[in-house]
């Protein structure tokens, strides 16, 4: 197999005269990604009071075993939500982890919630779930539901969406996956990241647009994220490469923040499957797996904190949580002792992360007092 090392300013006239059977390593990326950035080689601290956030005895009809997203509400609502793939409904908890509700659908009706891609609970107390079918639904806190479909800007991708929602605006980052489409290359960088609509399903303005790379999947591999939103502005948190864009909701200039990363990555590179026709496979490492941020304006953030090893043709790093100030400034390095952290959600007195525990196959929700302080107004 030759190998195609690509300068920066002919990365898309380079790759499109690659052949099939070529590796495309985008060696300039990686070192570009490398040298921008502070290694840090501070040991994490654990976490301690660990409190098991769980269903009371009373509730039979599920067991919340298979937790997939959680998402904590400021003022007023002041609530913890928790999104459940296997039981395919939400809990609602308060803000100290005692239970209070269960939606899912309507009557025992689960087939409103057959497959969640993300959930995200306003300040209001809706709750807004995404579909692996390109809907969203929306959950009033009076019992009214409403569904409408996305319209991505490439029909051909069936996307995860990462959702944020501020008042009565739904914010989406809709290129989440590869789909159907094999080929990636020719998408146009006029394509927006974050789609905006109504809670009743209204398209706005968009926000962000993608960079273009050369590869047939690496347009949308290096272009993942997942949103966050506090006070006025949504947070787009880019994977690859733990940076930060901030988009002000009411106008204004928008704000790009670059964390540090916590161990090197490995060279980006996309290369064809071997004895799978035209198939290919794009090797990315995700730095920021998470994102949250706290009516303070402080950053919690799940990130790759060791090298990884490799497991065939994925890499699995050791995850855990790293908390920024506003301004960027690193405020802590966090871990549990009780499995991996998958998700992260910030309140006043407590953080509640989402632990996945590989060996035995399961998944958790803990809270913790927060190690920082912050100023959302909840009890």
């Amino acid at each position: 197999m030759s190998t195609l090392i690509i300068p920066r300013h002919s990365w898309v006239i380079l790759f499109l005269a690659a052949c099939a059977d070529q590796e495309v390593v985008l060696d300039q990326a990686t070192e570009a990604i490398e040298t921008d950035r502070i290694f840090l080689d501070n040991d994490p601290i654990i976490l301690a009071g660990a409190h098991r956030v769980v269903l009371p005895d009373s509730i039979t009809s599920f067991d919340m075993s298979q937790p997939v997203r959680i998402s904590f509400a400021g003022p007023p609502a002041c609530k913890l939500a928790v999104a459940d793939m296997l039981d395919r409904a939400i809990h609602v908890f308060d803000d100290t982890g005692t239970y209070e509700a269960t939606v899912y659908g309507g009557g025992r009706d689960t087939s409103r919630l057959a497959s969640i891609g993300d959930m995200v609970m306003s300040a209001e107390g809706r709750i807004v779930v995404s579909s692996f079918l390109n809907e969203i639904r929306v959950f009033h806190p009076r019992g009214i539901y409403s569904t409408f479909s996305v319209e991505k800007p490439d029909p051909d991708i069936m996307s995860f969406s990462s959702l944020a929602v501020l008042g009565d605006t739904v914010f989406d980052h809709w290129m989440l996956s590869a789909g159907k489409r094999k080929d990636y290359s020719q998408l146009p960088d006029t394509t927006p990241q974050i789609l905006m609509y109504s809670l009743a399903g209204r398209p706005g303005r968009t926000l962000g647009r993608i960079q273009t790379y050369p590869g047939r999947l690496l347009n949308v591999m290096m272009n993942q994220g997942t949103l966050a939103a506090s006070r006025d502005t949504v947070w787009l948190g880019r994977r690859v490469d733990a940076t930060l864009f901030g988009h002000p909701v009411g106008g204004g200039t928008a704000r790009e923040l670059r964390l540090p990363l916590i161990h090197k990555m490995r060279t980006i590179r996309e290369s064809p499957l071997p004895n799978a026709g035209d198939l290919t496979e794009a090797i990315v490492e995700y730095h920021l797996h998470d994102l949250a941020v706290d009516g303070s304006g402080n950053f919690f953030v799940i990130q790759a904190l060791s090298w990884p090893r490799e497991e065939g043709a994925l890499f699995r790093p050791n995850l855990g949580l790293a908390v920024y100030s506003a301004d960027g400034t690193l405020l802590g390095l966090f871990d549990t002792a009780a499995g991996e952290i998958r998700a992260v959600a910030a309140g006043d007195a407590f953080i509640y992360v989402l632990v996945q525990d590989l060996e035995a196959q399961r998944s958790e929700v803990q809270r913790y007092p927060n190690p920082i302080t912050a100023s959302w107004g909840c009890p």
